[in-house]
C-alpha cells in the first residue's frame, strides 16, 4: 500500500488527545478537535514539509500547552489535500454513489488525485493560478482530450470553492480562479477531441458472427432503437409497456434523469423479434440481457453437443468452485460489451469500433429516412441542435444527385 503524503490527524484513545506522527516521532497536539490542536497539527506538518519529509521538527517549548505563548498562533501551512480529502468527504454525503454517478466519482477521484500529487509542497493558503495552471498543464501531458482536460478542471474549481466556503483557505482563491485563461483547441499541448464517428453497416455485419449471441442480440437492439449502449443493458420485464403494437422501454436510470426529464425508448417489430427469445423464462425485474444466463445457455449447449458418455469423464456442473473467485454479473455493463466487441473485431480482421457508434450510426439513418426533428425524438434529445451538431451525419447524397445534373 503506498504511504500517505500527508500524515493523518489522529487521536490517542487512552488520554482524548490528537497527535500526528511524523518519520517516526509522535507528537500530542492538545485535546482532540479542538482548534487549537489543528492549528498546531498545521504548523509542524508544514515544518516537516520544509524539512523535506526527512526528519521529525523540532516545536517550540510547551508546545502541547493550550497557554503557552510560544505555541503556534494559527495555521501558517494548510496542505492541498486535506481540502480535496474535504471535498470528497462532503460529495460522499451529498451526491452518494449510484447507478449513473460511478463514472463521475471517478472523473472526481482522479481530479482529486492529480492536484495531490501535483501540488505536494504548495501551501493550499498561497495558491496562485500559476498553481493552477500547472495543474492543467500535467492534466494535459497524460495525453487527456480538451474537452477531459475541461471537465476535470470544473472539479479543481469545485474543490476550492468548497474549501473557502468552509475557511480551509481565503477567498482570494476563488479571485485567482477567474484570471485562468480557457483552454481552446489552439493551446499548445493540448489534445483536439475526436469526433465519434457512426459504425458502417459492413463492419457491424462482419463482427457480429464472432461475438457471444446475447451480445450479438445487444449490438443490434442498440442500433435498432438508437438508444444509449448502457439504457438497453438495464433492459427488464418490467420497464416494458407490450399492450400496442410498438413497445415502450422506460429504462430505471438514464443520463438525463437528474434534470427530472422522462425517457422512453421506442421498440420497434425487428427488436422485438430479437427481443422475445429472451423473455422465455426471465423474471419481471431481471435483466433481459445477463452474463449469468448467457454462459448457463452457452454450457447447456455445450453439454447437448457432448459426445463422450454421462458414465465417463465430468458430470455438467460437477467440476464448478463453491466460491470462485470471479463471479458473472445480472446485467451487461457498456464497458464489458466493448472489451467483447474489440476482440471480435480483431477476430474478423475489421477496424474496431465501441459500442456508442451504434447509436450515431442509428442517428444518421434516423435523419436521412426521417428528418432532423424524428432523430433528435428517438434519441432523446431536449433539441434537435444537438441530434444535428453531435450524432446525425448529414446526408450528401441529395446534394450530389443536384450536382450530377446541374454541375
Amino acid at each position: 500500500m503506498p504511504r500517505k503524503l500527508i500524515p493523518d490527524y489522529r487521536r490517542f484513545s487512552p488520554t482524548g488527545a490528537a497527535c500526528v506522527k511524523l518519520s517516526g516521532k509522535v507528537f500530542y497536539l492538545g485535546k482532540h478537535g479542538s482548534p487549537r490542536s489543528r492549528e498546531r497539527y498545521s504548523w509542524l506538518v508544514g515544518e516537516w514539509i520544509k524539512l523535506g519529509r526527512s526528519r521529525p521538527p523540532v516545536p517550540p517549548p510547551g508546545f502541547s500547552d493550550d497557554d503557552h505563548p510560544d505555541a503556534p498562533a494559527g495555521p501558517v501551512f494548510t496542505p492541498v489535500a486535506r481540502v480535496a480529502a474535504s471535498f470528497l468527504r462532503h460529495l460522499r454525503k451529498s451526491r452518494p454513489i449510484g447507478p449513473g454517478r460511478i463514472k463521475d466519482h471517478w472523473n472526481i477521484l482522479s481530479a482529486m488525485r492529480l492536484i495531490r500529487d501535483e501540488l505536494r509542497h504548495a501551501n493550499a493558503l498561497d495558491l496562485t493560478v500559476v498553481h493552477l495552471e500547472k495543474v492543467q498543464q500535467a492534466m494535459a501531458g497524460k495525453g487527456w482530450s480538451l474537452n477531459t482536460v475541461r471537465d476535470r478542471m470544473r472539479y479543481v474549481r469545485m474543490a476550492l470553492k468548497h474549501g473557502a466556503k468552509y475557511r480551509l483557505i481565503p477567498d482570494a482563491i476563488l479571485t485567482e480562479i477567474a484570471k485562468m485563461d480557457r483552454l481552446t483547441k489552439q493551446t499548445p499541448g493540448v489534445k483536439k477531441p475526436r469526433k465519434v464517428l457512426p459504425v458502417s453497416d459492413e463492419a457491424i455485419e462482419s463482427t457480429i458472427p464472432h461475438l457471444p449471441k446475447t451480445i450479438a442480440a445487444l449490438v443490434r437492439v442498440t442500433l435498432l432503437t438508437g438508444a444509449r449502449p448502457g439504457e438497453i443493458c438495464q433492459l427488464r420485464p418490467c420497464d416494458i409497456e407490450t399492450s400496442d403494437s410498438i413497445w415502450r422501454f422506460r429504462p430505471q436510470h438514464h443520463k438525463t434523469e437528474r434534470h427530472g426529464k422522462d425517457r422512453v425508448i421506442v421498440i420497434g417489430p425487428e427488436a422485438q423479434k430479437i427481443i422475445e427469445p429472451y423473455l422465455a423464462g426471465c423474471r419481471m425485474h431481471d435483466y433481459i440481457f445477463s452474463p449469468a444466463r448467457s454462459e448457463a445457455q452457452r454450457r447447456a449447449e455445450m453439454a447437448l453437443k457432448r459426445k463422450t458418455p454421462l458414465k465417463y469423464g465430468n458430470r455438467p456442473g460437477s467440476n464448478r468452485k463453491a466460491e470462485p473467485k470471479v463471479t458473472l454479473g445480472e446485467k451487461y455493463t457498456t464497458n464489458r460489451s466493448r472489451i467483447a466487441i474489440s476482440r471480435a473485431c480483431e477476430k474478423a480482421g475489421v477496424p474496431a469500433w465501441h459500442p456508442n457508434q451504434l447509436r450515431h450510426a442509428a442517428a444518421t439513418r434516423f435523419r436521412k429516412e426521417a428528418g432532423l426533428e424524428v432523430a433528435s425524438l428517438a434519441l432523446g434529445h431536449s433539441s434537435p441542435t444537438i441530434t444535428d451538431a453531435v450524432y446525425a451525419e448529414r446526408d450528401l447524397g441529395k446534394v450530389e444527385s443536384v450536382i450530377a445534373k446541374i454541375g
